[in-house]
């Protein structure tokens, strides 16, 4: 449900290349089987391994310059900025908005819209580049290997970021969505197709994911089992790379701030009640 989250990570990738050459948006050919403009201009961008700072202007310009429209609500960014870690390896991702974060989800789940996204003002990020993982899964008795390549994870160091479901989708569905405090974005390549996944915990610290397909540019849900399966994999790989990820640190964490930063804001989720989200 975080596609926009996910996009501004990869914008941190859009300015400069290693050397200092500046990146501009004519010169940067969109990546083939991604749907959104600004979503296929980005992922042109990030197995490049460039960095430097962006912001929404960067983005205006590249989709003037395509004569496209994106449904990706980039114009909230104060700005971006990436910095090298260990090359090739980590990098370092800041992203500012003109204000704390609260938009509806840019996306539907069964043609619903699903809630609300929030965030803190500054969010920072680390990017860990892993390249190819194989992970084991098993289904009908049987294990199979789910092999995803081009892995870029990204793990929440500092601010909170929450989905905020509606309660009445969440009952439409069986109780198979709750609200999510993100701990951590995925990029990958599965089955040949780019996918971005988002990882974390509801309120009863039990993990949750979705995954979003960069070819139909839709939440994909219920997730396919192998990715259920992924999605957990890569929690824990994020907790081995990232402790302060963990449940444990996290409540520590939230013990040390104010309580309105570390919950989402609470919000009456009845069908036309104010600040619940609306039927498409």
């Amino acid at each position: 449900m975080n596609g926009i989250l996910l996009s501004l990570c990869l914008a941190a990738a859009s300015l400069q290349t290693g050397d200092g050459h500046e990146i501009r948006p004519d010169t940067i050919h969109p990546a083939v089987g991604v749907k959104d403009p600004v979503f296929a201009y980005l992922v042109g961008l990030v197995d490049a391994d460039l960095y430097g700072s962006v912001d929404a202007t960067t983005l205006e310009s590249f989709l003037q310059t395509h004569a496209t429209k994106t449904q990706l609500p980039y114009e909230h960014l104060d700005h971006l900025r990436r910095l090298m870690g260990q090359p090739h390896r980590t990098a370092d991702i800041t992203a500012s908005f003109q204000a704390p974060l609260s938009i509806p989800v840019p996306y539907r789940i069964l043609g619903y819209a699903p809630g609300r996204l929030r965030a803190s003002r500054e969010v920072r990020f680390r990017e860990w580049i892993l390249g190819e993982l194989l992970i084991s899964h098993k289904e009908d008795g049987k294990t199979q290997e789910v092999r995803l390549s081009d892995v870029h994870l990204f793990a929440l160091q500092e601010g909170i970021i929450w989905v905020d479901v509606a309660g009445w989708l969440d009952h439409l569905v069986g109780g198979k969505l709750d609200d999510t405090r993100i701990t951590g974005l995925v990029l990958f390549v599965w089955q040949g197709e780019r996918w971005g996944l988002a990882v974390g915990y509801n309120r009863d610290w039990k993990g949750r994911s979705g995954l979003l397909s960069m070819r139909e540019n839709e939440i994909r849900f219920p997730s396919p089992p192998p990715i259920k399966t992924a999605a957990w994999k890569l929690r824990q790989i994020l907790e081995g790379l990232e402790p302060s990820a963990r449940p444990d640190s996290l409540k520590l964490s939230d013990l040390r701030r104010p309580q309105a930063q570390s919950s989402a804001p609470s919000v009456d989720k009845r069908p036309g009640a104010p600040g619940a989200p609306g039927l498409d």
